[in-house]
Formats: structure tokens, C-alpha cells, sequence
């Protein structure tokens, strides 16, 4: 009777906890604080009742992973870094569970972009390991094979030569894989194009060219389908390739649809090197400064 009761006790915890992260996810500032930190309380609560309980442990490492949001970038590091023993423990107590899986892969894919890059391969390598069990419980998921593939370019972002050129690639992979099972994709299509172009810039000649020629198919594929959201990208290329007056139409299109990266970013984009010194893009950079003033 009273282990039931506990399991009770833990269930009731469990749902307070649950309403409280949901609130403290529509809520910012110093109330999304104090209803996160309810939330830990509860789940905490339904563990001491329960210390079994998967979905406690699974609903706490949610209630932290959106906790980062607005948190300076070590506050993040170390939320997910906490949310990350959640789910491993959760993980402990039901192996099968997708959903723990696929919150884990996420964490540590986002843990690994705050870290150093140094102590950022171990993360990035056990974030693909999550994302491969996600997608073996069901190979029709998009959403784990699109995450895994962004955590795939990420990590070669960090690497170098044909290291980085498989990792890029296996990222071009995964996100086919998305497509084939949802074709109408745009953001997909996008970065699936900025893989692409990480691997172009790793060669040379004819076979970078080749690249850059996927890459803008890519981009505009998914412009067909949501125009601006690879603007900025087709800029890059046209000014690789010197296509000067096409890279100014792209760039004022991705200021019109708003999808511009920030300032700093584009004032220092080694893929814009080329028309730095033209001085309609010297007017630009004057617009985006006068207009974020």
C-alpha cells in the first residue's frame, strides 16, 4: 500500500512538473527562472517518491534544456551539460525510449557548439551516437536525421582535410535521407547547400566548382520554396565565383526578407572578401549599422 502510494505521490510531482516547464517556456526573464526552478523542485520531489520514475528524470532534462534559452553562452554549456545526465539516467532506466534518445543527441550537439573545439569532438562524437540509436528505433524520423546532420557539419566545421570532407559528407547524406522522406523541405534544402560549400572550399578546381554548382542548386531550391531564406548564401557564391552584380541583388534580397546573419558576421565573411571594397557594399554595411542604431 504505501509503495503505491508513492508511485501516486511521484505521478502527481511528475505533472506539476510538467505544467511548470511548460509555463516557464512561454514565460522570460526572472519569471521563467522561478518556474524552471519550480519545475526542478517537482521533479526532484517525484524522484524522492519514486527514484524509478524515466519520465521525472526525462521531464527535468527537458525543463533545463529549454532553460538556456536567453542564458549567456556558459549558462548554456552548463544547463545542457545537466541536462545531459538527466537523460542519461533516464536512458539508465528505459534504453528504447526515442524521444530521451533524440533530447540527448540535441543537448550535446548544443553543449559541443559552446565548448572549446578541443573538448568539443568527444561531444559532437557521442551527440551522432544519440542521433544514430534515434533514427535505428525509426528510420522515418526527419526531424533526428535533420539534427544529425547538423550536428555532423558542425563537428567538421572544427575539423580539417579529409576528416572534415567526411564529416561534411555524411552531414549531405543525412540530409538526403530527409528529403527522400519529406521532400518539401526548405530549410533542409539550405543546409544541405552549406555542407556543400564547406566541402567545396576544401578543394580546388573543377572539383570545388562542381560543389558550388550543388550548392547553388540547393539554395535555390529551397528559395523556390521560401523565398530569402538562402539569399545570403547565393551572395556568398556569386561573389566567389566574381558575379559581383548578381552577389548585390542577393544581399539586398536577404535584407528585404529580413535573413541577413548579424553585422559582425558579414563584415568579416571571408566568402564576401571579394566585394568588401565595392562601394555599393560599403553603403550596404552604412544601412544595416544606421538601421540596427
Amino acid at each position: 500500500m504505501k509503495r503505491l502510494a508513492l508511485r501516486l505521490i511521484a505521478k502527481l510531482h511528475l505533472r506539476e512538473g510538467i505544467y511548470y516547464t511548460k509555463k516557464a517556456r512561454r514565460a522570460s526573464g526572472a519569471e521563467a527562472d522561478r518556474l524552471s526552478q519550480a519545475a526542478y523542485e517537482k521533479y526532484a520531489a517525484a524522484l524522492k517518491a519514486n527514484p524509478r520514475l524515466h519520465d521525472a528524470l526525462k521531464g527535468w532534462g527537458h525543463a533545463l534544456f529549454y532553460d538556456t534559452q536567453n542564458k549567456s553562452p556558459k549558462e548554456q554549456v552548463k544547463l545542457y551539460q545537466q541536462a545531459c545526465e538527466k537523460y542519461a539516467a533516464a536512458h539508465d532506466i528505459k534504453p528504447d525510449d526515442r524521444e530521451t534518445l533524440y533530447f540527448w543527441g540535441l543537448a550535446l550537439s548544443q553543449q559541443a557548439k559552446g565548448t572549446p573545439a578541443k573538448n568539443a569532438d568527444d561531444l559532437y562524437r557521442l551527440a551522432n551516437e544519440r542521433f544514430s540509436e534515434t533514427v535505428a528505433l525509426d528510420r522515418k524520423d526527419p526531424k533526428a536525421l535533420h539534427y544529425w546532420g547538423l550536428a555532423l557539419y558542425d563537428q567538421a566545421r572544427i575539423k580539417r582535410g579529409t576528416e572534415a570532407q567526411e564529416l561534411y559528407q555524411a552531414a549531405c547524406e543525412k540530409y538526403s535521407a530527409v528529403l527522400a522522406l519529406a521532400p518539401n523541405k526548405p530549410d533542409v534544402m539550405n543546409d544541405w547547400g552549406v555542407a556543400l560549400m564547406g566541402q567545396a572550399g576544401l578543394v580546388t578546381g573543377d572539383a570545388s566548382a562542381a560543389l558550388y554548382r550543388q550548392a547553388q542548386e540547393k539554395f535555390l531550391a529551397a528559395e523556390a520554396i521560401r523565398p530569402g531564406i538562402a539569399c545570403y548564401s547565393l551572395a556568398c557564391i556569386h561573389s566567389l565565383r566574381g558575379e559581383y552584380e548578381e552577389c548585390r541583388k542577393r544581399l539586398e534580397s536577404a535584407r528585404d526578407h529580413k535573413s541577413l546573419p548579424p553585422l559582425s558576421y558579414i563584415k568579416n565573411d571571408a566568402d564576401l572578401g571579394k566585394v568588401r571594397h565595392l562601394e555599393w557594399f560599403k553603403e550596404l554595411i552604412k544601412t544595416l549599422r544606421t538601421s540596427k542604431a
